[in-house]
C-alpha cells in the first residue's frame, strides 16, 4: 500500500518572529497628564535619583 506524504506549509523563523504593530495598538491611559506639576517634578527627581543609584550599584558590582 502506498502512503501519501502530507504536505505541510514551510514556516520560517523570520515569519514567526516578525514584529506586528497591531499587537500594541491600545495606548496606555494618560497617568502623567492627570497629575499636577508638583507631582510631575517630584517623579522626575525620583527617577533621576533612582537612575544614579542603579548606576552606582552596577559600578560597585563590576569592581569586585
Amino acid at each position: 500500500m502506498v502512503t501519501r506524504k502530507a504536505t505541510t506549509k514551510l514556516v520560517t523563523k523570520a515569519s514567526v518572529l516578525k514584529f506586528n504593530p497591531e499587537w500594541f495598538s491600545d495606548p496606555p491611559p494618560p497617568f502623567f497628564a492627570n497629575l499636577n506639576k508638583a507631582a510631575q517634578k517630584e517623579l522626575a527627581a525620583a527617577k533621576k535619583e533612582f537612575t544614579a543609584r542603579v548606576k552606582e550599584i552596577l559600578a560597585k558590582g563590576q569592581q569586585r
